[in-house]
């Protein structure tokens, strides 16, 4: 399950007009520190899967390794400058998907501005400790684990932003388990559990006169319809960006700034029966590109379609979970093509 974590009306503002100016590259191990060592069940670059996670995929078995329990792992960078010519401020914000035994295993996240000498939490109610070391951190809506701040349970994919002033910094996550061990099911099974940094990425104020708002996305009439507001612009056009999974992105639509105050967008093409993700960006006058920093969701699972037919590769009838590619055509007109 993925969920969106909206982010304050103060970050909106602060990005709707920025610039990206640290992420990591898709794909790319972004060469964080990783102690104790990296495997497939600690959190750490995992090749199999290219990505920083708690535990990797085992191609041999088709099954995902379990992360390690009763362990301390931390995830830690090398020192990162940034300077914003036009502010003493940047937002950092964090990409994470979240599906950990809720109030037993747990991820958190800091930041040092000397080096790793101290570390800060960026969000913190108060402190807490395990084994030495510092947990509090971002505080989750609903968390009843008294004073633990960080991410636990199934969250989903979740967008944390953070302001602070421009600098020399290192960030680190840790991941913290219990000694119980979770119960895995097979690929595709619903007992999987991990925690997924998608990314970390640092923007910096511009100049540049865009200030988006009202992004949002509802379905109507068979189609998701992406909304936007623009009270003031410069630019050659905007770009959504369509995602199952809030980490891999297609283009979804591209339309031409033409001074209106609010667009509009209509995804006909959407994966039926799914959450879809939308992100939203906008190139200026200088090709330089900007990326709203809200991801939109919408449940799509409960829509009532009906089946007229389907059908495989050869036009010949056959069931849904028929084996191979299959073509399913819906009331609505649209066609799904679904590999089984």
């Amino acid at each position: 399950m993925k969920q969106l974590i909206t982010t304050l009306l103060i970050l909106l503002s602060f990005t709707a007009n920025s610039q990206l100016v640290y992420w990591w590259p898709v794909g790319i191990d972004p060469m964080w520190i990783t102690q104790p060592a990296a495997s497939n069940n600690t959190l750490s670059w995992q090749p199999s899967t290219s990505q920083v996670s708690s535990s990797g995929f085992n191609t041999g078995t088709g099954f995902w390794y379990q992360y390690n329990h009763n362990q301390i792992s931390r995830y830690t960078s090398t020192q990162i400058n940034v300077f914003c010519p036009n502010s003493p401020v940047m937002q950092v914000t964090i990409s994470l998907d979240i599906n950990l035994e809720n109030r037993y295993d747990w991820l958190y996240f800091q930041y040092s501005t000397d080096n790793g000498a101290t570390w800060i939490n960026p969000v913190a109610n108060g402190p807490t400790s395990l084994n030495g070391i510092n947990l509090s951190t971002y505080q989750i809506p609903n968390t009843t684990a008294g004073n633990r701040k960080g991410w636990t349970g199934n969250l989903g994919v979740i967008a944390p932003s953070y302001m602070l002033p421009v600098g020399t910094y290192r960030f680190r996550f840790i991941f913290v388990t219990d000694v119980s061990g979770n119960t895995y099911a097979g690929p595709g099974g619903t007992y999987i559990h991990y925690a997924d940094i998608n990314n970390v990425e640092i923007y910096c104020p511009t100049a540049m006169p865009v200030e988006v708002s009202n992004w949002s996305v509802r379905n109507e009439s068979w189609q998701n319809l992406l909304i936007w507001s623009a009270e003031s612009q410069s630019c050659k056009n905007y770009v959504i960006e369509r995602s199952m999974d809030g980490k891999v992105w297609s283009m979804s639509g591209n339309i031409d700034c033409i001074g209106l105050s609010g667009y509009e967008s209509a995804d006909k093409n959407y994966q039926r029966g799914a959450i879809n993700y939308y992100r939203l960006s906008w190139v200026d006058e200088n090709s330089e590109t900007t990326r709203h920093p809200e991801i939109v969701s919408i449940d799509n699972r409960d829509e009532q379609m009906t089946v007229i037919d389907v059908v495989n590769t050869l036009g010949q009838p056959c069931s849904v979970d028929a084996q191979g590619l299959v073509i399913i055509r819906y009331s609505d007109g649209s066609i799904e093509k679904r590999y089984n």
